[in-house]
């Protein structure tokens, strides 16, 4: 066997149907280069021209330079072995759930991987109980529907791309819907989906802390060839778990406290399966109640969560914390009054 045949079979694989953008031999060198191949650009256009010849079906965009290569229908991607079952269910499950938090670039690749899933399914499997697994399954959110802001698709395509390959970003934002817009060079660190909003993680250049700003409110976005400069011992799972997502406020200052609170009866089951914390402690007493005690960060969430028990929950512990409660329940009462 050609001692070329496998890197041969991975180059078409990465060539796009006719529904995507074309893919110039540049791009195509260096992702054959991300999967250990060392070819020189003159090799992998050489291979493609090769390739042409061979299957009709292949295109060379020469309008301009560099040229781009694509499939001239939307073919069945390329694949060895062919696609079975579980795969076929796994990458339809992926690409309902999980698009947003994928590469535009990967999502692009996979594409014809996402059409041939179906295919196989619908064609393949339509007795089979597999094929009605999408159908058992949701995701609901924990508070009403809302209805998702919409993202800019270039930005989002800039944004992944930059974040995949370590790249820093020239942003265009407004803080809020109706503020002027904002220009500014940042280093993209991670992408975090919250319900239906979905924020980019950076560090704004001559700056080191970290923050957070929602896509839909990047209106522009230019990778730059600089490499991104990340916050020494950053990690993405370390930040989520500080409470920073939309928990900060003047009294929320995110610090972990001992929270003790009484519950209803009702409650106690939830709480039971689903912990607060790793320390929690669950106490029944003599009236029916539990008696609740967890160490968790003081965010504006847990405040949130802990109005939403209404008249099933008291806070005894931290005092500052059940001033906090009370106040804001007899504000909430007077506006109803």
């Amino acid at each position: 066997m050609d001692k070329n045949f496998q890197r041969l079979i991975d180059l078409l694989s990465m060539l796009p149907s006719k529904s995507s953008p074309k893919i110039s031999t540049a791009k195509l060198a260096e992702r054959l280069s991300s999967l250990g191949y060392e070819v020189s650009l003159r090799t992998v256009q050489r291979d493609l021209e090769d390739l042409a010849e061979k299957y009709s079906d292949i295109e060379c965009d020469k309008r301009s330079k560099p040229y781009s290569w694509g499939w001239i229908k939307d073919k069945v991607r390329i694949s060895v072995p062919g696609m079975d079952a579980n795969q076929a269910l796994s990458l339809k499950v992926l690409n309902s759930h999980l698009a947003d938090l994928i590469p535009d670039s990967v999502l692009r690749d996979i594409r014809p991987l996402v059409n041939e899933s179906n295919r196989v399914l619908s064609e393949n499997y339509t007795a089979a109980t597999i094929t009605k697994w999408t159908d058992k399954i949701a995701i609901l959110p924990q508070g009403p529907v809302q209805i998702k802001p919409k993202v800019v698709p270039l930005v989002h395509e800039a944004v992944s791309d930059a974040l995949l390959n370590e790249n820093q970003l020239v942003i265009s934002y407004t803080k809020s819907l109706d503020s002027e817009l904002k220009k500014k060079t940042v280093h993209p660190l991670g992408l975090v989906q919250q319900g239906v909003v979905q924020y980019l993680v950076m560090v704004f250049e001559g700056y080191s802390d970290p923050v957070y700003l929602p896509m839909h409110r990047i209106k522009k976005a230019q990778v730059l060839t600089e490499k991104t400069k990340t916050p020494k011992g950053f990690s993405l799972k370390k930040y989520i778990n500080q409470g920073v997502f939309g928990n900060w406020s003047e009294f929320a200052d995110l610090k972990p406290i001992k929270l003790v609170a009484k519950f209803s009866k009702n409650a106690a089951t939830y709480l039971s399966e689903a912990p607060l914390a790793t320390d929690q402690k669950i106490q029944e007493l003599a009236d029916g109640q539990i008696r609740l005690t967890a160490t968790v960060p003081l965010t504006e969430r847990l405040i949130w969560w802990i109005m939403a028990y209404g008249e099933n929950i008291v806070i005894e512990q931290p005092s500052n914390l059940k001033d906090e409660v009370a106040d804001r329940l007899r504000k909430a009462l007077k506006a109803y009054k």
